[in-house]
């Protein structure tokens, strides 16, 4: 018996007493293994191929003495084992405690390295043999291979050779190959004769075109509009072409889209853009290098106009770095950036995931922290954070597998991890931990393996699964209308037009139907897909039906009414109705069905917030999810998982559970500075509603000191009907690098326009509801303070006070108090400057009063 190339004391014990039974030949077939010099102490050598003796210590030695260049270790029957150099940092433990294979320095591995430094050939993978010593090598063997036989003719070979999909997968929109060529090369998309197309290639219907609502992700289909609205503008503004705008004279030919609609720029006889930009024919000021790049900036494109597009191959034309596609040529930041730019795909074509320079790249494309490698957790899908780490003999910790060489930390074999206790290694479920399959999780004793129900097909990588049939389609309600879309943008339609105030949507595929609640007519309403046949199925007994759900096996429709605090049933043709819930409802809000189940799913956001289920027939009802809720919103569920999601309208949270309530978790939505506009527009939301009888709103940041008593004086001189934001005025270029750019597609123009610098400003309550509503019509932009105070501002007609000699910042001076109104990024301690504001206010207030009683005694 053998361990790690070593043999075991047993052996050794064996082969002695066989030589006392056996006599001569048995020793003689002893030394022939273990060398002639068995019996040998300290001046014993190593000769023979195993490079490894046994032997007896001295009774007066504590350790063992071998020869030059030769390791002696002891085990616990108190035999030396002298260890030759050639087995030294082999990968097997030679010495009973693994002395030979500490502190040995990384070998060059061009094949297969095992968890415990191994190199071994790829034949020697999954073999069934532990050749790694550590089962590294027969780990995930049940996984398929990757690379399948792509001999038929009902298979693509993905460019790179790792996956073969069916034939139907391509062109179909959807990535199935991990370097994207599935989607490359695909014909160029086209609309039918009654749609447009939009910019990107999306298909709309040629009715929205100049309605006065964007529907094209672009906005081009309301470019070049000739509608004009009768003016209600005042004297000292213009009328823009559309909607009915006015904007102020003096935006009017200043190179910046104020109308939206770029009106306010046209016929435009004085250049405004700076000496190293490009006027568009529409007044739009662009960087000269952006000319003939490829790219129409330009909305009529001339930009592009007079430049040379060779209509094949990479022509000289392109910028250096930069990717030709017909007809344009590509930035090279445009090149994997999640969007296809070139109509064929190519550009998001093999396109590796890149991990930032301080994390790891696991072999499921995960990127973790550097700091979590070998740290005895596995991070990694398949474990490989904790492979190839320098391990020791454990003399501080009690681990129960092994240290790290320092000795300061536990580590596992494959397919375990540290415990609570961080000494003792459990085993990883993956299935529930990782949770790597889309569908159905199978953990194994090598890993776990993946596989999906039926109705749909695993990927080649072996994780997600894709549905058989066509394209998904998502079908939407926006109160007016009823839309339906491609989930690749692509096919754009409606379903119902001129609808009153649509809500809650859903649908019976087999029979075309689609269902929807109306709280404007309060009524449950019915049509086919195709928007014929439109007709109330239920008119009376409802007030506010918010919620709806099809059972499309048993021909049935649902729905709950936040009103009337009722779940009721019927046909699909609204007879034979009935109450299902009409207690201890509060305010029930979202619904959704599991007819395979028999189950009913409920949200209601009253005084105690909850998310209960029963039966379809309304009976066994309980309580799933009564923690933690604010104003549990929508609800949703994915089948082939019984998982539930839902969004929380006050926690702004998504959350799932499987359908019985456990396993709750939250979504992981990291934070960022692309949400600061979000969340400056959800906090005037807030404002807007709960205090819109204040007068004023002040925004500040909390870094901020503020003279109130100086603030207040101003403000009373103000009347509230100015429509003007009181701040430090501030104007400047787009940053276009480092981690706080703009791209080019966040914000085409250069130079911002005017706007509030971010500490202070201040604004009439009035005011708020008029920029909410701009921000519909206004393209997002992440910087909070241009969007709000400068973007949305001029939809509004809002100018800006200036009072930047009331705002100081850096270096603090006491002569400032009673000057200024706010302090920012000073040198000091703010709470050091507090009692010098009290002071001042006290003593003017005195000298009022005692001017004040002068005045009344006449003198």
């Amino acid at each position: 018996m053998r361990s790690g190339g070593g043999v075991f004391p047993a052996a050794l014990l064996l082969g002695l007493l066989l030589q006392y039974a056996l006599g001569f030949v048995a020793r003689e077939a002893m030394e022939d293994f273990y060398g002639t010099d068995m019996y040998g102490g300290a001046e014993a050598t190593v000769q023979h191929k195993k490079e490894i003796k046994r032997v007896w210590p001295q009774q007066h030695e504590l350790g063992c003495e071998c020869g030059d260049g030769v390791l002696g270790c002891i085990d616990e029957d108190a035999l030396c084992s002298c260890v030759g150099p050639t087995l030294l940092c082999d990968g097997h433990f030679d010495c009973p405690g693994g002395e030979d294979e500490h502190s040995c320095p990384p070998e060059e591995c061009t094949e297969f390295r095992c968890s415990n430094g191994k190199c071994i050939s790829k034949e020697e993978l999954c073999d069934t043999f532990d050749n790694c010593g550590d089962q590294t090598d027969e780990r995930f063997c049940n996984i398929p291979p990757l690379v399948q036989n792509c001999t038929g003719p009902d298979q693509f070979n993905c460019t790179n050779g790792d996956y073969c999909i069916p034939v139907i997968w391509r062109c179909d929109g959807d990535f199935d190959c991990h370097d994207k060529s599935d989607e490359a090369d695909c014909p160029s998309t086209s609309c039918s004769f009654s749609y447009h197309m939009c910019g990107d290639g999306h298909c709309i219907e040629r009715s929205w075109l100049c309605d006065g609502e964007p529907d094209c992700p672009d906005s081009s289909d309301e470019k070049f509009c000739n509608t004009v609205v009768q003016s209600t503008c005042s004297a000292d503004h213009v009328a823009c072409a559309t909607e009915g705008r006015c904007v102020m004279k003096h935006y009017v030919c200043d190179g910046e889209d104020d109308c939206g609609d770029w009106s306010d720029e046209h016929n435009c006889n004085v250049t405004t853009c700076y000496l190293d930009d490009f006027r568009c024919e529409s007044g739009m000021c662009i960087d000269a290098q952006w000319v003939c790049d490829g790219a129409y900036d330009c909305e009529g494109g001339e930009d592009e106009a007079t430049c040379p597009h060779p209509s094949t191959g990479m022509p000289e034309d392109c910028p250096p770095d930069f990717m030709w596609c017909y007809p344009q040529c590509i930035a090279p930041e445009w090149k994997c950036d999640g969007k296809n730019d070139c109509t064929d795909g190519s550009d998001e074509a093999d396109c590796p995931v890149i991990c930032e320079e301080e994390e790891f790249k696991c072999r499921s494309s995960m990127c973790i922290p550097r700091d979590d490698l070998c740290d005895g957790h596995q991070d990694c899908l398949h474990g490989d954070d904790e492979a190839h780490c320098l391990t020791a003999e454990c003399t501080d910790l009690a681990c129960s597998y092994m240290c790290t060489d320092t000795g300061d930390t536990c580590l596992c074999q494959p397919g375990y991890t540290l415990g609570p206790d961080n000494v003792t290694c459990v085993e990883v479920d993956e299935c529930s931990v990782f949770r790597p399959c889309s569908q159905l999780c199978e953990n194994t004793d090598s890993g776990f393996k993946c596989s999906c129900v039926d109705g749909y097909w695993l990927r080649p990588d072996n994780n997600t699964c894709k549905a058989e049939g066509p394209l998904p389609r998502l079908i939407f309600a926006n109160r007016g209308d009823i839309r339906d879309i491609n989930i690749d943008g692509r096919a754009y339609t409606s379903v119902a037009k001129g609808l009153q105030n649509a809500i809650a949507i859903d649908y019976h595929y087999y029979h075309s139907l689609i269902f929807w609640t109306d709280v404007s007519l309060d009524a449950i309403m019915r049509a086919y897909l195709n928007g014929s046949g439109e007709r109330a199925i239920v008119r009376w007994g409802l007030r506010k039906p918010s919620g709806i759900a099809v059972d499309w096996v048993n021909d049935h429709v649902y729905w709950l009414d936040s009103v009337t605090r009722r779940i009721e049933v019927s046909h699909l043709d609204g007879s034979c109705r009935r109450p299902l819930v009409w207690t201890n409802l509060q305010k029930p809000r979202a619904l959704l069905l599991h007819p395979a189940r028999d189950l009913l799913v409920w949200t209601d956001w009253g005084s105690n917030p909850r998310i209960e289920r029963a039966y379809l027939d309304g009976s066994e009802r309980q309580v799933i999810i009564g923690e933690g809720l604010h104003w549990p919103n929508g609800i949703t569920i994915d089948y082939p998982t019984e998982t539930l999601y839902w969004v929380d309208a006050k926690e702004h949270v998504i959350e799932a559970a499987q359908i019985d309530g456990t396993n709750r978790r939250k979504g992981d939505y990291a934070d960022d500075y692309h949400l600061l506009s979000y969340k400056a527009l959800s906090a005037l939301n807030w404002v807007s509603r709960h205090c819109g009888h204040v007068p004023w709103t002040l925004h500040a940041d909390d870094d901020l000191l503020i003279d109130v008593f100086l603030l207040q004086e101003v403000l009373q001189k103000l009347n509230t009907s100015h429509k003007q934001f009181l701040c430090k005025l501030t104007k400047g270029p787009v940053n276009r690098r480092g981690r706080y750019k703009v791209t080019k597609e966040e914000f085409s123009n250069n130079w911002y326009p005017s706007y509030c610098q971010g500490p202070v400003w201040v604004l009439a309550t009035q005011y708020l509801p008029s920029l909410l509503q701009a921000s519909t019509r206004v393209n997002y932009l992440w910087v909070d303070d241009v969007y709000i105070t400068g973007l949305l501002a001029r939809q509004t007609n809002l100018t800006i006070n200036n009072i930047k000699s009331k705002v100081a910042s850096g270096r603090y001076k006491k002569t400032d108090v009673g000057k200024k109104i706010a302090w920012f990024h000073l040198n000091v301690k703010m709470s050091t400057i507090w009692p010098d504001i009290l002071q001042y206010h006290k003593k003017r207030k005195k000298e009022e009063a005692s001017e004040s009683v002068s005045d009344a005694n006449g003198g």
